[in-house]
């Protein structure tokens, strides 16, 4: 659906991402985690859309939380919008939004049950993932609750969003490649290094009852499926990639995927996708990284 939505607030949570609340009575109820929207700018210049995560919906305030980070002239234009929540006060300021658009994270029931489930993300990867952790806190799209939700966080400086996971019961652990966090036992790395020590400290499995979900910088996923692999974790990656239209038309998002296997064995090899539409989230070992 295609609708003008109040904007609320528009905030810097960190160096160059922003967080835009909008007031989308017709959204909030129809959008799942790990799908985004399109966003159409005020400016007759900027004519493309630009594809937003969503980070969360609150449906009992109608309120949609969208996070992105200003990589261009289209979303530096966005991060100059004014909400009605902000100084100086601007009532009536309107955002274009169309969706939302592709498959979330959980396009079936096939991640429950489960003991654990594991949100793995770095930087602007963050935000769909909170959106994830709100709905598997409530018991929603899954089979059944999972008992632990733990999230592996990388950030390139300081972190954000870290007491809103915790809001949602998520057992949160964040590391800076840059400065020293607490929550990382003050050394400075990566997710991988977070998950590394957490096997070596209690390990995981599939066999435990442990699954996950990922988004964030791909060379990151990469190295995430990998390590997922490596223990048989089942893992849902949410890939970012440049789009024209958003919704299929274009084909300028597409990559290569794996086959599903014959019953006999044979037929695999590759095929092309669209990450606006057979996307964004794929099975990892689908994926031709």
């Amino acid at each position: 659906m295609r609708n003008n939505y109040r904007i609320i607030s528009n905030r810097e949570v960190s160096e160059g991402v922003f967080e835009m609340k909008v007031d989308a009575p017709l959204l909030v109820d129809a959008v799942l985690p790990g799908q985004f929207v399109n966003v159409y700018l005020p400016r007759e210049d900027l004519l493309l859309p630009r594809p937003i995560s969503i980070c969360d919906s609150d449906m009992e305030n109608e309120v949609l939380t969208l996070v992105y980070a200003v990589v261009g002239e289209g979303t530096l234009e966005l991060s100059r919008l004014i909400g009605y929540g902000e100084e100086p006060t601007v009532d009536g300021v309107f955002l274009e939004i169309f969706g939302p658009h592709g498959n979330g994270f959980f396009y079936d029931n096939s991640y429950g049950p489960r003991d654990e489930v594991l949100l793995i993300g770095g930087g602007l990867g963050v935000a769909p993932l909170l959106f994830a952790a709100r709905v598997l806190a409530d018991g929603h799209f899954v089979a059944d609750m999972p008992k632990k939700i733990s999230a592996y966080l990388g950030f390139p400086a300081e972190p954000w969003y870290l007491r809103e996971f915790e809001a949602f019961g998520v057992h949160v652990h964040a590391i800076s490649d840059t400065i020293p966090l607490a929550s990382s036992g003050g050394r400075v790395g990566t997710v991988v290094d977070l998950l590394n020590t957490e096997f070596d400290t209690r390990g995981l499995s599939s066999e435990a009852g442990t699954c996950a979900l990922t988004c964030g910088p791909q060379p990151m996923m990469k190295t995430v499926a990998s390590w997922c692999e490596e223990l048989s974790i089942p893992l849902r990656a949410s890939l970012e990639a440049r789009m024209g239209c958003g919704y299929g038309a274009c084909v300028g998002c597409s990559i290569e995927v794996k086959a599903d296997e014959n019953a006999d064995g044979t037929g695999a090899g590759l095929l092309r996708r669209k990450v606006c539409v057979d996307g964004p989230v794929f099975p990892a070992e689908k994926i031709v990284w």
